[in-house]
């Protein structure tokens, strides 16, 4: 445990120093992505588990039942930093996509924050099937056959996000709503410019500063 947790604050420590500075030397969109620093953070943290999942193999003395449920423990965390790293990678892409000078005039027309907020969504379901899979000691594969039989289930639960997505693909592809526009709907108390379109709601400025979600 202890080799554990020193080793992942040494890959932090190191990793953020190290990839920092290829960062600020490559300045490309890529390297600003994929060397994050929330990325690094959580990646660093995969570590820690990692050390745990294998070294407890080597511990004398134990019984095979602890080494197993330690074993299961351990992957479950790994899985689970690893799928928060694919959605800082995520969230990463949205502020780089947001913030390049070169993209301002398509992100003023296409905002991509409710297809991350949508990627985010998916990979948290299947990472805790997963986890969920590693910590019972069975195949992934059975709990996902499980929810084929809860599609019905599921569909009412995910009902709002599914058709906040059609919803939000129509206004994309159609062209009928862009970040900037300004928008009216009384029903709702909306009068003002359109500053984001989520996965779930429109977020609109009004006329007095006044801020209103629109599902």
């Amino acid at each position: 445990a202890l080799t554990a947790l020193v080793a992942g604050w040494l890959t932090q420590w190191l990793g953020l120093k190290v990839f920092r500075r290829m960062r600020d030397t490559l300045r490309t969109g890529w390297a600003q992505i994929l060397m994050h620093d929330k990325v690094l953070r959580r990646l660093a943290k995969v570590v820690p588990s990692l050390i745990v999942q294998f070294g407890v193999q080597g511990v004398p003395h134990l019984e095979p039942r602890w080494t197993t449920l330690i074993t299961n423990v351990a992957v479950a965390f790994t899985l689970y930093h690893l799928a928060r790293v694919l959605c800082d990678l995520l969230n990463a892409t949205n502020e780089a996509h947001e913030r390049d000078e070169a993209r301002k005039a398509a992100v003023q027309t296409h905002s991509i924050k409710s297809y991350v907020q949508l990627g985010k969504l998916v990979l948290m379901i299947v990472g805790a099937v997963v986890m969920t899979g590693a910590l019972l000691d069975r195949s992934p594969l059975i709990l996902l056959s499980g929810l084929g039989a809860m599609s019905a289930v599921l569909m009412l639960v995910f009902k709002d996000t599914i058709l906040s997505f059609v919803a939000g693909v129509q206004l994309g592809s159609n062209d009928m709503l862009r970040v900037g526009d300004w928008i009216e709907m009384p029903q709702v108390g909306a009068d003002g410019f359109v500053t984001d379109i989520a996965l779930n709601t429109v977020k609109v400025q009004n006329w007095d500063k006044t801020i209103t979600t629109i599902p």
